[in-house]
């Protein structure tokens, strides 16, 4: 069989007559294959007792990129965050009253969905560099009785 771009769609196979009713069906499987998200779920992670006074959680964020046609080149990519979160209540674990803290650290990985496509402004919000960094952390000290609060942080 020919391997012109005008019957192959790149790794995939599939003549470029047929992508429109491929492209469909994946997204049809996909979101049978899905199902919704409660914020009220319970999961494994509740059963670990973390110490009093400390929160975590950890957030995954990924996406998956393909050019078909067009742009600066054909390919795809796969791009995630990981988030390590940490809410700290001061007041329990050092005795700080009405202070609190949080900490998030942020683990980006993948590959850029913008050197396919060829933008100015990115396509994805979440694709960047390879990098381990804080993304946010900071201290509120709450005074007056909770009527006025100092936050300092990055």
């Amino acid at each position: 069989m020919p391997t012109s771009s005008r019957y192959w769609c790149g790794w995939l196979r599939v003549p470029t007559s047929h992508i429109s009713p491929v492209l469909r069906t994946a997204a049809l499987v996909g979101l049978m294959m899905c199902g919704p998200a409660i914020a009220d779920e319970t999961s494994v992670a509740d059963d670990v007792a973390a110490p009093r006074g400390l929160t975590p959680a950890l957030v995954y964020d990924s996406a998956a990129f393909a050019n078909l046609g067009g742009g600066a080149r054909r390919g795809g990519t796969y791009t995630s965050n990981l988030s390590l979160q940490l809410n700290i209540d001061a007041t329990v674990l050092f005795g700080w009253p009405d202070t609190i803290a949080y900490v998030d650290a942020l683990w980006l990985q993948g590959g850029q969905p913008s050197k396919f496509v060829g933008d100015a402004q990115g396509v994805s919000n979440i694709s960047a560099r390879n990098d381990v960094k804080v993304y946010e952390a900071w201290l509120q000290k709450n005074l007056l009785g909770n009527q006025v609060s100092v936050l300092a942080g990055l």
